[in-house]
């Protein structure tokens, strides 16, 4: 959108006609407020006239050049952390820098570092330039389907807590004027309404939450009458479709930028930070790699392209699932068919299904049933007990898994009606089985208890990595602050030294390692089902994937760098003494 600049009194500019002693000249004042990662002690400005540096008079974060010519032409740089130095302005005459519309055609910090948050005359007739240390930060989240913020925290003892993108959501600055964040509701949920079982199914209302991410994007640069204001730092995180949105949601920006500018404003978003856990698409509920179904992505701008390539943000880092195995849950990979990954993007298999890397499991007990099966005879019959037994060990072998330990529920022992052709016997020997001959089914059945806590590994190298990369979030440890009111924790971080050891050693040794075995047998969870109509629709096991993960089951869909959306101005990272700043490459 266009901003008419006034010469008249505003609260962005104030024009005061005065005239300074001519005999002293004019002054140049230059304030600092502090952003979130780059304070104003991080920040030295320096004015120089004919490559000569001006005498400064500082006083914390205002830095006053005195006596100051008119008719001179003067460069105004920025030295961060005593490293990096930045120009704001070069070979200015100091006359137009009292002209509101010259200092907007500056463009200052249109490749990043400090913004231009006002420009006033004083009384005196001395021109003072107040710089935002660093760019504003805004942070979207996509939560997973089924996964929602408020409903997952109405009932504590449910079965599900909230997932690694709601707590990273409650870390980001929310509602400040320089910093602000908006979480977007996983597929098939609304706060305080149940669930629509349609969109769980097939994400119709995909395009909804992408297009009102971009919506809130639009109002927080519109908002904050960023007349001068050239850019602001969006950092992304989704998981499942929600990362698939995520994706969806960086491509849109830039397709945007470039075929309508005048979207965002003056402000320009750049992608500092993607971070998707374990990006599934399933748009439609097939589990293709088609993302566009009209229903899904009428809505927006342009088509759905969840494809990243290395100018598409400044990092990305994608935790995915190793132990995930469904048919619905394909993995769409950051590699490309030849397994590759620019430099800036990150992929690690990590140990665990689905949510054991995105989070939502809660501590529950959980139970898997297997296939009923069926042994000729009455449960007390001689010989029924050994029977079992040889069935227990041949069915845990066939779905072997550390630690499994299946027991068996008796049904009701019935005549066999022509259904059942062949059972095990007394002796647990096959064999062929007679009308109207007893059987006895049972209900084959293995309980878990499983520790709900590796997801929060996955959530602590999300958090460290991007705070490596200058996103401003909180502690983890804020989170053990956010209470219910009767004291239980809403959003859980435990992450052990032990836990966190056992899950480094497994990635180090691999999945085929008794490292790895141990969290498949205490921490990762059995995602897909044997047993149910509705289950094994929802929650099968993957057979026929044309191309697979590490795991040999679970199907994947590679990335395509050359079709991700343009980005015309990439960026690059400097880090200083603990310090990120990115700028235009």
């Amino acid at each position: 959108m266009n901003h008419t600049i006034p010469m008249a009194v505003n609260n962005i500019n104030r024009l005061v006609v005065a005239s300074p002693d001519n005999k002293q000249g004019k002054n140049l004042i230059v304030k600092l407020v502090a952003g979130h990662e780059i304070k104003s002690a991080d920040v030295e400005p320096i004015l120089f006239c004919n490559s000569r540096p001006q005498a400064c008079q500082s006083s914390h974060s205002h830095y006053n050049f005195k006596h100051l010519d008119d008719n001179k032409r003067y460069t105004l740089q920025v030295k961060i952390a005593a490293q990096l130095t930045i120009t704001v302005f070069s070979e200015q005459q100091l006359s137009d820098l009292t002209d509101p519309q010259k200092i907007t055609a500056l463009n200052i910090g249109v490749n990043g570092g400090p913004q231009l948050l006002s420009h006033t005359i004083t009384a005196h007739g001395h021109i003072e330039l107040t710089l935002l240390t660093e760019p504003p930060s805004f942070g979207v989240f996509f939560d997973g389907t089924g996964n929602n913020r408020i409903n997952d925290n109405i009932d504590l003892e449910d079965d599900k807590e909230p997932t690694n993108i709601t707590k990273l959501y409650e870390l980001y600055p929310r509602g400040e004027l320089y910093g602000d964040s908006y979480y977007v509701e996983g597929i098939g949920t609304e706060a305080y309404k149940s669930d629509s079982i349609l969109d769980l199914a097939i994400a119709s209302s995909f395009d909804e939450r992408v297009l009102e991410a971009l919506k809130e994007l639009q109002e927080f640069i519109d908002q904050q009458d960023y007349i001068f204001m050239q850019l602001v730092t969006v950092d992304v995180f989704g998981f499942s479709r929600g990362a698939t949105a995520a994706r969806a949601f960086v491509n849109q920006i830039y397709n945007i930028t470039v075929n309508n500018p005048n979207y965002w404003g003056n402000a320009k978003p750049m992608i500092r930070f993607l971070g998707p856990f374990d990006t599934v698409s399933s748009i439609g509920g097939d589990g293709d790699d088609n993302h566009n179904e009209f229903y899904a992505s009428d809505n927006l701008p342009y088509r759905v392209n969840i494809d990243i390539s290395t100018h598409s943000a400044g990092v990305v880092y994608h935790p995915v699932a190793y132990d995930e195995y469904r048919d619905n849950f394909p993995l769409h990979t950051l590699q490309d068919a030849s397994g590759n990954t620019p430099s800036n993007i990150i992929e690690v298999a990590l140990p665990g299904a689905h949510a054991d890397v995105g989070g939502g499991y809660s501590t529950q007990q959980t139970h898997i049933n297997f296939p009923r099966q069926h042994l000729v005879g009455r449960r007390n019959n001689p010989g029924q007990h050994a029977a079992l037994q040889a069935l227990k060990a041949q069915l845990e072998q066939e779905y072997a898994w550390p630690g499994i330990n299946i027991e068996f529920k008796a049904k009701a022992a019935k005549l066999n009606q022509g259904t059942i052709r062949r059972a095990p016997n007394a002796q647990g020997q096959m064999r062929r089985v007679r009308d109207n001959e007893v059987i006895t089914p049972y209900q084959p059945f293995w309980r878990r208890s499983i520790d709900n806590s590796l997801p929060h590994y996955a959530l602590h190298k999300m958090h460290q990595i991007a705070k490596d990369n200058g996103v401003p979030f909180y502690p983890l440890s804020e989170l053990d602050t956010k209470r219910h009111k009767n004291g239980k924790k809403l959003y859980p971080y435990e992450l052990s030294k032990s836990l966190k050891s056992s899950v480094e050693h497994a990635i180090m040794q691999g999945p085929v390692s008794v490292s790895w075995d141990t969290l498949r047998e205490h921490y990762i969870h059995h995602s897909h089902k044997y047993t149910g109509f509705v289950n094994g629709l929802a929650n099968g096991k993957e057979e026929k994937a044309l191309h697979t993960t590490g795991n040999g089951v679970r199907e994947v869909f590679y990335n395509d760098p050359a079709n991700a959306a343009i980005n015309i101005k990439p960026f690059t990272k400097y880090q200083l003494r603990g310090k990120t700043v990115w700028l235009a490459s």
